[in-house]
């Protein structure tokens, strides 16, 4: 039965990440539990946005501040068709001094605006306002008498209609409550419609400048109508009760955009020769928004959610198809010798994709297998926490390029070099040498020329497409908020989404050629062995198998599981690998002066000392017993050799110049890898100051 497309997904972005550290922490989240919350706030800005401002204001009140106790209206819908309203709005001034109050109202939906009057209640009193005139906004200080109001006309860009401007004037005013009322008559408010009319009206405006924390409004019609005829409506919801010709709402909070309350009158209760004069315009732009915004918003709506699913599932299928490697099967779960004589940084680059300083320690250690070099273990006195590596030159004679390049790095300064001499310098030639066995790799026809570059399209479109869905889905809800913002942020949403999944599976469309992917499965399987040696037949010829396998074991990042499995055997220390104490640290030791070395045993990942005297008896030829010193040495130097030669001085970046990473190596080798209802007349704003 074949593999499944995320069956294979699965297993390739096992095979990339074998080594991938897990780490539980109490103190982070996981990776996509914190990519979940970023979805889910940016999904939602539309609705937290614009309440940041408030909080920020909260933060830094402003020097002037107030709010509404209530903000009440009388609507009287008289027999002629006219309406009078008169507003109660209760002030409470919290902090500054205030001078005027304004109310706005849109005359876009309203044929005629008279009677206006202003008044203010003291106790038990009411005491009118003289129209004097209307205040300008840009007076900068108050020209009129306290007890005055005026009116005017001002026209509005952003609704393009005209707005009806109420202000009145009062004395100076700050912590206390003030009522004021507000009454003016309208007409050509009600619109007919064949036999039912609709009064529909915002008796508290959805553009108030402050919080309005309950409202109360009262609509009396013609004596004699029949209220159970009535369909009464809110947005938002309110508690409605109907008694004789009267209909009340009353909503305690949530009022930041406004109060609108509809009425549905059968013919007869108002006498109206028509329908009013903008009702005409009105109903065509509806008629519009039915017959053209509707279907554009759903076919946008569509076309998102269409590309939501084709667009991950269409490069999923292009993935499972030309993208991931050829699926190879083994008859065995592991091998027991090493595949093919293909060196082990190299295996390592093939694993694990990116070259890094795992590969470039497996390839010295190979290296002096082989015979190349060979490498001391020293201390600089004999009883030094302080030790360092000695490495001598033996032949340039190697069968690669990138071989004979990570020799000519170490030996630079001659044929024998320490590895404190190399820290904070050797950094310089990794970019040279992780080029050299990518090119190695291709020319034995593990990777195309290309495999590098393959999936850059893709990540580049999928970013591109998220970075444009970004900016669609955030302007379609503030520069071009309006008819069609559900639809385009439908769509945004659904590209943003594809973009994400092309950018993430982009990296995987790297297929190596039929022979690479081949020698992957069959080095895993040589991995699972070196893992598990004793449970796969036992650690038979122990001597030659760590001197052989070691290097493989630290290209692969295993390398103290695999040392673990030779503790109860008898092994040779390499001939290539020397432990003892330098000669001039006898010499100094013997005059009182202590050497110092830049390499401390505080970097060793598995904190352990090797007891040159205990463990290895003084360096002899065999290890009688038990292998711990000898691992440990080892250990200390795969760490310490991993963080000189990547060391860099403290003002250079830590990548080394070289745009290649590995994802099998980690900072230790020793430890193992693990609904409006529209329409509606009055509305606008207003506020103090």
């Amino acid at each position: 039965m074949g593999e499944n497309i995320f069956s294979a997904l699965r297993r390739e972005y096992q095979a990339a990440h074998p080594n991938r550290p897990r780490r539980k922490s109490a103190n982070r989240l996981p990776g996509w539990l914190l990519s979940l919350l970023f979805i889910l706030a940016f999904l939602t800005f539309p609705f937290w946005l614009p309440r940041i401002g408030s909080f920020f204001g909260a933060l830094s009140p402003p020097d002037r501040q107030f709010h509404m106790e209530e903000y009440n209206a009388d609507i009287t819908i008289n027999r002629d068709a006219t309406v009078d309203v008169t507003e109660t709005l209760v002030y409470s001034f919290d902090k500054g001094q205030f001078r005027r109050g304004t109310r706005i109202i849109p005359q876009g939906r309203i044929e005629s605006f008279t009677n206006v009057r202003v008044a203010e209640v003291r106790g038990d009193g009411t005491f009118p306002y003289n129209d004097t005139g209307f205040e300008p906004d840009d007076t900068t200080y108050i020209t009129h008498d306290p007890g005055t109001f005026g009116t005017t006309w001002e026209f509005s860009r952003s609704r393009g209609e005209t707005d009806q401007y109420i202000r009145w004037i009062y004395g100076p005013t700050s912590n206390s409550t003030r009522i004021f009322l507000i009454s003016y008559r309208v007409s050509g408010v009600i619109r007919v419609y064949g036999d039912r009319n609709l009064f529909g009206w915002y008796a508290v405006p959805p553009e108030w400048a402050s919080a309005i924390n309950k409202s109360r409004v009262r609509v009396t019609l013609p004596p004699g109508t029949d209220l159970g005829a009535l369909d009464v409506l809110s947005t938002p919801r309110a508690e409605i009760n109907r008694e004789g010709n009267t209909v009340t709402w009353v909503v305690n909070g949530g009022l930041d955009d406004g109060l609108d309350v509809q009425l549905r009158m059968p013919q007869g209760v108002v006498q109206l020769a028509g329908p009013p004069g903008w009702q005409a315009a009105y109903d065509s732009e509806e008629a519009r928004k039915q017959n053209l915004v509707a279907p554009v918003n759903f076919g946008l709506f569509v076309l998102g959610a269409l590309i939501l699913v084709l667009g991950p599932l269409g490069m999923l299928m292009h993935w499972y198809r030309r993208g991931r490697d050829k699926p190879v099967e083994l008859h065995s779960d592991y091998l027991s010798e090493p595949p093919s004589d293909l060196p082990p940084g190299l295996v390592g680059l093939l694993l694990h994709e990116n070259a890094g300083k795992a590969e470039v320690v497996a390839t010295i250690v190979d290296l002096a297998r082989k015979g190349k070099l060979a490498i001391q273990d020293i201390r600089r006195g004999k009883k030094s926490r302080i030790k360092d590596f000695e490495y001598t030159l033996a032949s340039l004679d190697v069968d690669y390029e990138f071989e004979r390049e990570v020799l000519e790095a170490l030996f630079k300064r001659g044929s024998q070099v320490r590895l404190s001499a190399l820290k904070n310098t050797f950094y310089r030639d990794l970019p040279g040498i992780y080029s050299a066995m990518d090119r190695e790799l291709v020319a034995l026809g593990y990777l195309p020329d290309n495999y590098r570059k393959t999936h850059t399209p893709y990540v580049a479109t999928g970013c591109l497409a998220t970075l444009l869905a970004v900016v669609g889905y955030i302007a379609a809800f503030t520069f071009l908020a309006g008819e069609f913002t559900f639809g385009l942020a439908s769509l945004c949403l659904g590209a943003g989404v594809s973009g994400y999944v092309w950018s993430s599976l982009g990296p995987l469309m790297k297929r190596r050629h039929d022979l690479g992917a081949e020698e992957i499965v069959k080095w895993r399987a040589f991995e699972r062995y070196l893992r598990q040696m004793e449970k796969y037949g036992g650690v038979e010829a122990a001597s030659e198998k760590l001197e052989r396998y070691l290097p493989y074991a630290i290209a692969l990042g295993i390398q103290k599981e695999f040392l673990s499995q030779f503790e109860d055997e008898a092994v040779n220390i390499p001939s290539w690998y020397a432990v003892g104490i330098s000669p001039e640290a006898n010499a100094r030791t013997a005059t009182g002066v202590t050497s110092e070395a830049g390499l401390s045993s505080g970097s060793v990942g598995s904190g352990r000392q090797l007891d040159v005297g205990g463990a290895i008896q003084g360096a002899s030829d065999s290890v009688a017993g038990s292998i711990q010193g000898l691992a440990d040495s080892f250990t200390y130097m795969v760490n310490s050799t991993a963080d000189v030669l990547t060391s860099q001085p403290p003002s250079v970046s830590s990548s080394g110049g070289s745009s290649y990473s590995s994802s099998s190596s980690s900072s230790s080798y020793s430890s193992s890898s693990s609904s409006s209802s529209g329409g509606s007349s009055g509305g606008g704003g207003g506020g103090a100051d």
